[in-house]
């Protein structure tokens, strides 16, 4: 319809030319004629998808008509603006203009709104048509996604790790990633139920039946984690594990829903399990968004070993609109790309098998290519040794649109380092990273917004993405405080002026290495503490003792919040962080030990504000992490915690783990047995 509009109004310009020149010695010497500018009119953007509608719920998204002729040019005159397809459901609002007015070139565009009240859940595509007196763009090609409510938990299997007497508490988000809302039943856990427990914050949703649904409106990464529409939009489910004997449990969480394809939702509980285990990090469901026709959006898919044994992935195999890099003859638009390094056949088969070691990550990509201007769905399975999990399903989401995607940039650099900016950064724990994605372009118009997100942290961080200090707010830079030690990962989408998001996503990717020779992290989680970062919550003390001159508590040398910098003579340690109100971090370095030398770590529960905590204390030497105990439970205000030894110049630590109820002031820290057996220089007999 657009080609021929465009061809009969250059006829008619033309014919209207020709008679001109005809007619033109009437009007001067027979030998010139007097050109008219063309009529102009744009119309965008030229597509709007319609996404967050529930059925008879109304909807706007705005477009703009424009007289973009040269100045000089006739008035464009719009004469009707026309809604072919199933109009039913969509209205055309331009406020007092009607829709019939005039533009020149020199007035404003004219803003209107498209109106949509869907009557049915199906997908909808429909055509708003400009009727005028110019050329040019007329159209916008509208589409609606499938009004339907999508139950998904994050993560959809968990892993606890507890030995008996210990309990390990895990927590499982349940949101709606559809486009409908998600009435919750209620959820039980079947199997081993005796050995885990489920609970969730009553207070604030009340108790749900299937009479009295809860109702998750459909939810929105984009809006921030710190949004108290993305918090309600969220169900957090805290599970527990309480071994009573050695071995491995399983149990199934089942949260039932109206979801139409997954009425029942499981959730797999895996506890102590000698097994691989797989893990989809960022979850089975990957939305690509808008994709411009001709070009590839690319996606990194992480996947995680959460198992206790080597996780083996043979096959990585295309299903419906899927194919692999290596199949040419292929017009799939979703493919995989698994690398050089392994090359897979068309049916998805590895040459060489991912091996993932416990608890690392291994990625792939998958591209999204349209090929033409229509919303697209596929999937592909991913094959695995993991006995409870042997396949899983990815559901692959987009749409094709013919304005162009920007290109998003992004580089990171430390503030105070002389470093170039770069997309793998370098850094030591305390220091601020600044991120910039200015270097992103769009090729048909200007990039108007940028959104940055973190995808992956050290467990316990809690740090938050914030405009620069000491700069004006600008969406394309951020300041990022590495609170601890271990691996960031920052990922950025770029946003046109047509509100499309860029094909691809810049990543940033941080190493936070500790270059001191001791350094001792302490985090913990408090669930009954609504929020963990605000000014209220519970405080936790991280504690280091030399041995055996020490005694816990007392200066000079026991190091924390009351001792931040003692000098040992000649050990220097510092208590660099103390978290007093919620989920730390706290930590204390030592850049000088002496050889032959023991030292003693506690931690001590200060103020217990909120129940119980669940403490992770971890231990790096000479930059790398030779310690970590997670999850410890530590219930009322005044609990200590003799934790752990370190030796050096071995670097060795040594578990203690004696929770005395009340804090051992003045107190040594005793030589274990297994200190003892060890016969390390300055163990006395």
């Amino acid at each position: 319809m657009k080609r021929n509009i465009f061809t009969a109004m250059l006829l008619v310009a033309t014919l209207s030319l020709l008679g001109m020149s005809a007619c033109s010695d009437s009007q001067g010497d027979g030998n010139s004629f007097q050109a008219v500018e063309q009529i102009e009119l744009n119309v965008g953007p030229p597509t709007l998808t319609f996404q967050g509608a529930s059925v008879g719920d109304t909807v706007r998204s705005e477009f703009r008509i424009r007289n973009v002729s040269r100045e000089g040019a006739a008035t464009l005159r719009v004469t009707g603006i026309n809604i072919a397809g199933n109009s039913g459901d969509f209205s055309v609002d331009c406020g007092d203009k009607g829709s019939e007015f005039s533009l020149t070139p020199v007035d404003p565009p004219v803003a209107c709104d498209l109106v949509f009240t869907p009557s049915t859940r199906a997908p909808q595509n429909v055509t708003v048509e400009v009727v005028s007196n110019g050329r040019g763009n007329n159209t916008i090609v509208v589409s609606t996604l499938s009004l339907q409510q999508v139950i998904e938990a994050v993560p959809d299997r968990v892993v606890f790790n507890a030995r008996e007497g210990q309990t390990d508490r895990r927590l499982v988000k349940i949101r709606n990633v559809g486009s409908a809302d998600l009435q919750l039943y209620g959820y039980e856990i079947t199997g081993q139920a005796d050995l885990f427990t489920a609970e969730y914050d009553t207070d604030r949703w009340g108790t749900f039946t299937q009479e009295a649904p809860l109702v998750l409106r459909p939810h929105d990464d984009a809006i921030g984690p710190e949004s108290d529409a993305y918090k309600n939009n969220e169900l957090q489910i805290f599970v527990d594990y309480a071994p009573e004997t050695t071995g491995s449990d399983a149990a199934t969480l089942k949260i039932f829903s109206d979801d139409p394809a997954t009425g029942v939702y499981e959730v797999a509980l895996v506890a102590n399990s000698n097994a691989p285990c797989i893990l989809v990090v960022d979850g089975t469901r990957v939305d690509f968004g808008n994709s411009s026709i001709g070009e590839i959006n690319q996606k990194t898919i992480t996947v995680q070993n959460c198992g206790n044994a080597v996780l083996t992935i043979p096959t990585i195999a295309p299903a419906d609109n899927t194919a692999t890099l290596s199949d040419r003859n292929s017009t799939a638009p979703f493919i995989i790309d698994t690398g050089d390094a392994r090359p897979q056949a068309t049916d998805g088969t590895l040459d060489t098998p991912i091996e993932i070691q416990p608890g690392d990550i291994d990625t792939f990509v998958v591209g999204y290519a349209p090929l033409e201007e229509t919303a697209h769905s596929g999937n592909l399975l991913i094959h695995s040794n993991d006995e409870q999990s042997p396949i899983v399903q990815l559901d692959l989401f987009g749409r094709g649109v013919t304005n162009q995607c920007p290109n998003a940039v992004a580089k990171g650099t430390i503030r105070g380092l002389a470093v170039p900016p770069s997309e793998q950064v370098e850094a030591a724990p305390l220091q601020y990273l600044i991120l910039d994605g200015n270097d992103s372009i769009d090729p048909d118009g200007f990039i108007q917004d940028y959104v940055w997100e973190i995808t992956d942290r050290p467990d316990g961080s809690v740090a938050e993405l914030e405009p620069v200090a000491n700069e004006p707010p600008e969406s394309g830079r951020r300041q990022l405080f590495l609170d601890l030690a271990g691996r960031y990962v920052v990922e950025m989408t770029a946003i046109d002026d047509k509100n499309s998001p860029s094909c691809n996503v810049a990543t940033v990717t941080i190493l936070v290495t500790p270059n001191e020779a001791v350094h001792i992290q302490l985090v913990w989680n408090n669930p009954e503490d609504p929020d963990q970062t605000d000014l209220s919550g519970a405080d936790m003390d991280i504690h280091f003792m030399k041995m055996p001159v020490g005694r816990w508590f007392d200066a000079p040398y026991d190091n924390y919040f009351a001792n931040r910098e003692p000098f040992w003579n000649p050990e220097h340690p510092s208590l660099d962080i103390d978290d007093t109100n919620g989920a730390g971090p706290e930590n204390i370095n030592l850049d000088d030990p002496v050889p032959c030398q023991w030292y003693a770590v506690g931690v001590h529960y200060w103020r217990a504000q909120f129940g119980t905590a669940y403490v992770t204390t971890r231990i790096f030497i000479n930059g790398g992490l030779v310690f970590e105990y997670p999850n410890k439970p530590m219930q009322r205000t005044g609990d200590f915690q003799d934790l752990a030894r370190i030796h050096w110049p071995t670097g060795e630590v040594v578990l203690v783990d004696e929770v005395y109820p009340q804090p051992p002031r003045g107190q040594e820290a005793p030589f274990t047995v297994d200190q003892r057996a060890s016969m390390l220089c300055g163990t006395p007999n």
